[in-house]
Formats: C-alpha cells, structure tokens, sequence
C-alpha cells in the first residue's frame, strides 16, 4: 500500500516538474512583441520623385520627376490585377548601396540584413542651421555607442518651388568619420541625403572632384559597409523613446545600387 502511495506521489511529481518545465519552455519561446510600430517610410507614389527631391536637384543629375505605375487588369476568367512599376530607386525611404558611388564596390544584396537592424539612436538637429554642417563635438557630446543605428532628425521640408534645391542639415566630414570608426550599425536620415547638394555643388562650381571631396559623408560609411539611409519619415514619433529599434530591408535586386525600404522603428 506505502509502495503503491509513493508511486502515486512520485508520478504526480515528475508530472508537476515536467509540467513546469513545459510552461518555461513554451514561455521562453515566444519573442518580444513591441508595444508599438512606427512607419518611418514615405508612400511610393508616381510623383515621388518631384514630391520629394523637388524639380530643380532632378533635373541637374538628369533624372525624371515621375515614375510609371502601369497596372494590368482583366475580369475572364475572374477578376485580377497585376501592376508594372519603374521605380526611382533612390527616391524617397531608401538604402545606398557602397557601389551607388563607388564602381565595382558590393550591391545592395550584399548587405546581411543584421545590419539593417538594431538599436536606435536618434538624433535631434531640427534647430541646427539649414545647409551647415553637424560638427565633431556635436556628435561627440551625445555619446553613441558602438553598434547603435544613429538617426539624425534634421526636419527636412523637401523644396517648395520648381527652382529651389534641397536644403538640410548634414555631417561635417570628421563627424562622419567618428561615427563610422566606431562603429555604428548603420547611418540614417530623415534629409533627403546625408551630404549636401548645396555644398556639391559649390565645390563643383570650384573644380572640385572625387568621391571623398565631394561626397565625405557617403564616403565615410559605404566604403565600410556600414549601410546609409535616406528619406526617413516620421521621426518625431521616436523623440522621447528610450527603447526601440530599427528595421528595414531593401529589394533583393543582385549588384543594385540601393533599393527602397519600408523601414520601421520598434518600440519596447
């Protein structure tokens, strides 16, 4: 009888330790979900290009204001709709890839897509001045940490006249630099670009030539392979968070020169 007790009492044991480990294991399954998803990506519209570049920056690089969206659609033997779209690939929420400047350098499939996610840093430069550079001991003073994905908030308005070119705050060389040495993840931007078309163009204007001269910011990251964003949206909605992280992944397009993301920010 004690033999047959002890029996029943041991059986309910395991089956109480089993139990439990069960419920941990199942527990630890299941990943954090964030508390909220913020979309840091513009709408892929046909007039995307002019709507974020504005006509005049388009129109000196020879680029098209617009892209085509051709939808093909039909009813027999039931209802269905198919679209083509030509994308500008670095029109609006994108990733440049090392070979957007740089001849045989690695494509935008090249990236392990790890590196497109990770922890967010942002940064706040709406109240720096337009068009001047975000100097060293700005970016010093902040205290990124390797392995961050730094966001600069520079508040971009994308020009409103036909003859106006974009105009935002960007990275001094040496702060590009820094960032890129120690290293961060990747670099985004809610500007149009991380280097200035107006200080391209001025140094063009000079003679000026060269990937590094004119292009210092993009030469800094890609060449490293650390990623850099362009065209975010949405920014302000991280301002205040502590705890998020970014994702966004391009277009597997073999050898391409960048691609379009829909880039989102995590919250936790």
């Amino acid at each position: 009888m004690r033999t047959a007790r002890f029996g029943i009492i041991l059986f309910c044991l395991i089956a109480a330790i089993a139990g439990l480990g069960f419920s941990r294991a199942k527990k630890r399954s299941l990943p954090p979900v964030p508390r909220r998803v913020i979309d840091l990506s513009t709408a892929i519209t046909p007039d995307l290009p002019v709507r974020f570049w504005g006509h005049k920056a388009l129109s000196n690089l020879g680029f098209a204001d617009t892209t085509e969206f051709r939808l093909v659609q039909g009813d027999t033997p039931l209802y269905y709709s198919n679209a083509y779209w030509t994308l500008f690939n670095h029109g609006g929420t994108h990733v440049d890839a090392p070979n957007h400047m740089q001849r045989g350098a690695k494509g935008v499939d090249a990236y392990a897509l790890e590196s497109l996610v990770g922890p967010i840093r942002l940064l706040d430069f709406r109240g720096h001045a337009q068009d001047k550079p975000i100097e060293l001991s700005e970016i010093t003073a902040l205290g990124v940490q390797p392995g961050e994905i730094v966001l600069l908030h520079v508040g971009y308005k994308p020009p409103s006249g036909p003859d106006e070119l974009p105009s935002f705050g960007y990275l001094s060389k040496e702060a590009a630099e820094y960032l890129a040495a120690l290293p961060v993840k990747a670099l985004g931007t809610d500007g149009l670009s991380v280097d200035s078309f107006m200080r391209v163009n001025r140094l063009a204007a000079d003679g000026a030539k060269g990937y590094e001269t004119l292009l210092p910011v993009h030469h800094a990251f890609l060449p490293r392979g650390i990623p850099v964003i362009e065209g975010l949206v949405n920014l302000d909605a991280l301002l205040g968070e502590s705890n998020a992280a970014f994702v966004g992944f391009p277009l597997k397009v073999p050898d391409g020169d960048g691609s379009p993301i829909r880039a989102a920010a995590l919250l936790y």
